[in-house]
């Protein structure tokens, strides 16, 4: 057996100049590739026992002293639970302190569930909770009562972040990766790539950012409160009171964004009142959308009951002066929220 130097990450996350985003993003990319590759053998090796004391990172303090390359390799260790193609897949026996890192299937008893490429995801989406949140999963992992409040503390709104979504998508990531229902979860490549992805936003680099990446980015700085992902499309919704819904959707094909918002009056609202000032409201709105970079949609409205305002950016626009985009948006917005 070869002796693997170097700190497992366990310790790692735990140090004062350890980056959660930048250090902890690289580190899980690379561990979802390695069990990519090792799920894609001829013999089909799955681990089933992803943890942070099981990942090694034996470059990490010298290249951090002298700013060499390698900081962020990784060596996943102990295989010792490990299935393949050849094995017989006996009962999984792990560590009971760490237990929360096993997915439900590891203590199911499940053979053929046991088998799965699954398995591993669960594993490291609870790796990556340890990482932002400092402290290993319950021991009922995420079938605990409060696993959605830890996973809202664990990935708190940082305005400090260049990319504000990042810490919702994170969560919602780490929240489907670990999600209780096996078939429901993501594969460790679907995960690894996400991971990449927000290291791309994060890092500036965001001619690689898809629209729908986009669009939630949008949805966070023009709003920053919480909001809702539609599962299985490319829309952001947020409905603060009855009557008023705004959605962001990211278009790829398109290659742009596109905001909804509507806001319609309510019992106390003063129609005479609305008649009046609502058509000023609006007209304002589109003119600094315009100024933004935004064309309004003809689709943009309004009478006694509503206000319908509907307008597109392109990414390309959003890359040459993203700020500018989401000021002008944050102030066409402002116009037209009315009670």
């Amino acid at each position: 057996m070869r002796f693997i130097e170097g700190n497992p990450l366990q310790d790692v996350a735990q140090w004062a100049n350890f980056d959660r985003w930048i250090d902890g993003l690289n580190i899980l990319s690379r561990v979802g590739r390695h069990l990519h590759y090792s799920h894609n053998l001829p013999q089909g090796v799955l681990h089933r026992d992803v943890r942070p004391s099981n990942i090694m990172l034996p470059n990490f303090v010298a290249a951090n002293h002298n700013n060499s390359a390698g900081k962020w390799d990784v060596v996943v260790l102990n295989y010792d639970m490990s299935w393949h193609t050849a094995a017989r897949g006996g009962e999984i026996k792990g560590n009971v302190t760490e237990v929360g890192y096993y997915a439900p299937e590891h203590l199911s008893g499940d053979r053929q569930k046991a088998r799965s490429t699954l398995i591993d995801s669960f594993g490291l989406g609870m790796t990556a909770f340890y990482v932002f949140s400092g402290f290993a999963p319950p021991p009922a992992g995420s079938g605990a009562t409060d696993w959605d409040n830890l996973l809202r503390q664990a990935f708190r709104p940082d305005h400090r972040l260049k990319w504000r979504s990042a810490p919702e998508r994170l969560r919602r990531m780490v929240r489907a990766a670990t999600d209780p229902e096996q078939s429901r979860r993501p594969e460790v490549i679907r995960l690894a790539a996400e991971f990449e992805l927000l290291l791309h936003a994060l890092e500036g680099k965001r001619d690689k950012i898809p629209a729908e990446m986009w669009a939630e980015e949008l949805m966070s700085r023009a709003e920053e409160a919480e909001y809702s992902w539609v599962p299985g499309r490319s829309e952001f919704v947020r409905e603060p009171r009855v009557g008023r819904k705004i959605r962001f959707t990211g278009l790829d094909r398109e290659k742009n964004v596109t905001v909804d918002f509507e806001n319609v009056a309510v019992e106390s609202t003063d129609q005479a009142s609305a008649s009046r000032t609502w058509p000023n409201k609006l007209r304002e709105s589109k003119a600094i959308l315009e100024r933004g970079g935004w064309e309004i949609s003809k689709d943009s409205q309004n009478n006694t009951r509503n206000i319908l305002l509907k307008a597109t950016i392109t990414i390309d626009k959003l890359l040459e002066d993203q700020e500018s985009v989401i000021e002008h948006l944050r102030l066409g917005l402002l116009k037209v929220r009315l009670d």
